[in-house]
This record gives C-alpha cells, structure tokens and sequence, in this order.
C-alpha cells in the first residue's frame, strides 16, 4: 500500500512540474488543427511558391531527369534486343547438346493416357480395357493426317533414298499410309486380336527377346534420313512409326527400351537419355 501511494504522489508531482513548465515557457501543445495547417503549407505554400517543397523550376528540371532516364533506359533495352534479333539463328539453337535445356533428342510412345505410367496393360479382345489407349493413339494420327501438307516450304520426298543435302528449309511430308495396313484405325490397331501397335517417334531398337514374339516396324526400316535435320520449318511433323507385337505370350509383361542412335544422341539409362521405355502386358 505504501509503494502504491508513492508512486501516485510521484506522477502527480511530475505531471505538476510539466505543466507548469510548459507555462512558463509558453509553448502550447500542437492540435489537429495545427498539424492539418502544416501540412496544407508543406503542399503548397503560397508566400515562397513552393509545391511539397520545390519550387516549379525545380520540379521541372526532376521530371525532365526521371524521362531522360527512363528514355535512356527503354533505348538501351531496344539496342539489346536488336543486337539479339540480329544474331540469333532462328533455326538452330546457339546451345545444344546435354550441357543445354534441349538435352539430347529423345524418343516418346503412344499410347500413354498416364504420363506418370509407362505400362500398356489390356485384355484381349475386352475393348472396355483398351478403349482409351485407341483413342489415345487416334488423336496423334489425327495430328498427321488433317495438317495442311501444301505449300512452299512442303517437298515430296518419297523419291528420296539419302540424307538430304539441301533444300534443309523445307518438310517432308510424312505420309500415314506408309505406317502400313495392320495398324490402322479400322483394325484397332491391332488390339483386338491382341496384337497391340505401339508407336514411336524415333529410331527403335531392333533385337528382340523370349516372350515378345515377332515384332515388325512400319515403315519398314524405321525413319528416313529424309526428315532431317529439324531446321524449324514451318508445318515440320516429326516422323513416327508403329512397332506391331505380332505374338506376345498372354500374362507375361515385356518391358520394353527403344533407343534412338545417332552421332548427336547420348544414351544415358538412369537419366533415360536418348531412349524411352514402356511394358505390355497381354491378359
């Protein structure tokens, strides 16, 4: 009780001593009012013509900094750009290879509705088990078959039986009848008789193992030096082909690797660089 009293008296005592103070000095508190004044006067205050504290003289010469700024900034952005334009090789990309985003070339399959699943898994002559892995394979026909194949940059290439050495910037046009008359749409590519067609982007490997049965490639002979290189061509498909399983043994799952081989391509397995693998599996 005696702390408490204390510690009134000494807020009272000093609370006193304040006032008293800031009487005889004369100074009076600031009020809202007074602050509102100061700040209207700090805006624009009308005996010196001044603007938040600069004259117009000063606030002009400020702007005419920032846009000169600002200009030199937006010039030396378009000076970049055009000297990028100017040596970019709209073609080939400057870095290629592993040490680039590119990587090395790939290879893909179809069907694969679940990116995250690289196995093909089907009932026999069941459509309800193998209806979505056809509709799958459809779709990307559909890519080659309704694209425009007419024009400038397009070149029949079917006389064509060598690497090609000029006229890089047109396609060859891949034509869907060479993928052979098995692994058609009308057939269900070959799902029905559970000979299942897969198809491949890019080169395969050809040997073949116990329990595949025989495998055949449309076309024959895989892809053509023909539609290469990629140079960017307008309307340029990548050629594809099907790999046809003509006896796989029931209830045995083939895991399967395609590699692609060329002077550019690395094979790397853990990283699965230059290959694609899959699994069957016929019930």
């Amino acid at each position: 009780m005696a702390s408490h009293v204390s510690a009134s008296a000494y807020s009272a005592t000093s609370s006193a001593l304040y006032q008293s103070t800031i009487a005889s000095t004369g100074i009076q508190r600031e009020t809202f009012a007074d602050r509102l004044e100061q700040t209207k006067n700090w805006l624009y205050n009308a005996e010196e013509n001044l603007i938040m504290g600069r004259s117009a003289f000063d606030w002009l010469f400020y702007i005419a900094g920032i846009i000169v700024f600002l200009c030199a900034l937006v010039g030396m952005s378009a000076a970049f750009c055009a000297i990028f334009y100017w040596v970019i090789d709209w073609n080939d990309p400057t870095l290629q290879g592993p040490s680039s985003i590119l990587q090395v070339p790939g290879m893909g399959f179809r069907p694969q509705p679940d990116v995250s699943s690289t196995l093909i898994r089907f009932i026999k002559g069941d459509a309800t088990t193998y209806y979505h892995y056809l509709d799958h394979i459809e779709s990307y026909i559909q890519y080659y078959e309704y694209t425009l194949k007419q024009g400038d940059n397009f070149k029949d290439c079917i006389d064509e039986h060598k690497r090609r050495t000029k006229e890089l910037d047109k396609v060859c046009v891949f034509e869907v009848e060479q993928l052979g008359g098995s692994c058609v749409k009308q057939q269900n590519y070959g799902f029905d008789d559970g000979q299942p067609c897969i198809l491949l982007k890019l080169n395969r490997d050809p040997a073949t193992r116990e329990n595949m049965g025989e495998i055949l490639i449309f076309p024959e002979g895989g892809f053509h030096f023909k539609y290469f290189p990629f140079r960017n061509q307008q309307g340029y498909r990548s050629p594809i082909a099907f790999l046809r399983f003509e006896n796989p043994h029931p209830g045995i799952l083939l895991m399967m690797t395609c590699k692609a081989y060329a002077r550019n391509i690395i094979h790397d397995h853990v990283e699965r660089l230059g290959q694609v693998s899959f699994e069957v599996l016929v019930d």
